[in-house]
């Protein structure tokens, strides 16, 4: 080869090289960023470097990028779904996550400059991108555009709510009830909506409407559906597909089939890598299912020394000490979850309390016993709206202790729910007579008199 032809080739190599250099750029091909690991552990660390490593289409840069903000890397969350959307300019859910993950650490103005890229496109969740946008207008400062965006939501509950808060702030009251209604309509034991027509009302010097709201919305904590959880629903999923979770769920799949010796030491690998809750929590049941009670017991105290007591556990404690023989102990045990009363397990607790007394002789106690679970019973009824089964708790009750304040308080709570405003009067009268210091029997005897 010539010297001329020689300085030919490398000039056509250059512009080949130079060429294909502009196209990665234009195309946005470039190598998956990889955060620091150290404070994750090396399960999950791998299969991050993994996922980074395969990365290369839109879809793929889309992947990472909902892996790393389900693992709370939200600066190389936002560097992938740039690189997703600048392969694919109308990839509609990729720019939709974007502008969440953009809102999620504080950058309000491009998040919404996303979001309306999103309407643009018509995407289906152009309403929860007006909602998003409302709710970055709020942190922002910027009321009467949170209004604006709230209205063009309003197909959502929670965006007719935030709506009727800022009208509410506003003394624009009517408004406001208007759209708390739709909102109780579609959901009607939404407590926050309940509480802000209590506000409302007080406001309007309506003192009987806002006491009646004000119960009601005390009585359980429902909440208002929100595109929040639609998205706590789509990181959860990513965080299922690698690592520590995803290993944690193959494992809770074989458990489901009741091959428990086949899940047991992977659990016991992923629990010496990283203790949780979850993973505890299979090994009770694996030990549980052998009849280990033994290793059971050892387990849950462990629990319960890691994430602090609840009823759940406290309760399950006292039954596996019961399979042990050690009655005492789990009389003990049954009788702090009852104490700790912080889940729906609670009568179970106190049903055992109740058969344990009973079986000792101590009718005094085990009819102590067997009121509380009749009351437990009838509030979680009336949480649930069954009025009817929690009338037939109360009586129940009522027929064991009929002096009791407490009884006699649930039993005008309860007619009240039926709107038997007599019989609710003249048990919030009677629950007075017992205990003239009870407060929620003088508040709630003025709604049905």
């Amino acid at each position: 080869m010539n010297r001329l032809n020689q300085v030919l080739l490398i000039a056509v190599i250059a512009l080949a090289c130079f060429g294909g250099y502009r196209w990665l750029q234009q195309n946005g091909i470039t190598q998956a960023p990889v955060p620091g690991f150290s404070v994750v552990d090396p399960v999950t660390a791998a299969d991050l470097t993994r996922i980074a490593e395969e990365c290369k289409t839109a879809k793929q840069w889309h992947e990472l990028a909902n892996v790393y903000m389900s693992a709370g890397y939200f600066a190389e969350a936002d560097a992938c779904y740039r690189q997703a959307t600048k392969m694919d300019p109308e990839f509609g859910d990729a720019i939709y996550d974007h502008a969440f993950c953009l809102s999620r650490f504080g950058k309000t103005e491009p998040a919404n400059e996303k979001f309306e890229q999103v309407i643009s496109l018509k995407h289906p969740k152009s309403a929860n991108a007006y909602f998003f946008m409302g709710r970055n207008h709020l942190r922002d400062e910027n009321p009467d555009q949170a209004a604006a965006a709230f209205r063009k939501a309003s197909k959502l509950p929670m965006a007719k709510f935030e709506l009727a808060r800022l009208l509410f702030r506003k003394s624009e009251f009517d408004e406001a009830e208007e759209l708390l209604a739709d909102v109780l309509e579609k959901q009607p034991t939404a407590s926050r909506a309940k509480l802000l027509l209590s506000n409302i009302a007080a406001a309007k010097e309506n003192q009987p409407r806002a006491t009646s709201f004000s119960s009601e919305g005390s009585d359980r904590t429902d909440r208002i559906p929100t595109p929040f959880v639609d998205e706590k629903i789509r990181l959860g999923k990513a965080t299922q597909s690698y690592g520590v979770d995803q290993q944690t769920a193959d494992l809770f799949k074989l458990m489901g089939e009741s091959r428990f010796d086949e899940a047991k030491p992977g659990l016991e690998k992923l629990q010496s890598i990283q203790w949780t809750t979850q993973v505890q929590d299979a090994l009770i049941r694996v030990a549980t299912a052998k009849r280990d009670f033994k290793e059971a017991e050892r387990l849950i105290e462990e629990e319960v020394a890691r994430s602090g007591p609840t009823t759940i556990w406290l309760g399950t404690l006292g039954n596996t000490r019961e399979e042990l023989g050690d009655i005492e102990g789990a009389v003990e045990a049954w009788k702090q979850g009852a104490e700790v009363r912080n889940d729906k397990t609670l009568p179970k607790c106190l049903s055992k309390l109740g058969q344990y007394y009973e079986k000792k002789g101590d009718l005094e106690k085990a009819n102590e016993y067997q009121v509380l679970l009749f009351l437990e019973l009838a509030r979680q009824a009336i949480t649930q709206d069954q009025i009817d089964q929690a009338l037939e708790y109360v009586q129940r009750a009522e027929k064991v202790a009929p002096t009791l304040a407490k009884v006699q308080y649930m039993l005008g709570k309860v007619y009240r729910k039926r709107a038997e405003n007599e019989k609710s009067a003249a048990a919030y009268r009677k629950c007075l007579e017992l205990d003239p210091t009870f407060g929620r029997a003088i508040v709630e005897l003025q709604l049905v008199e």
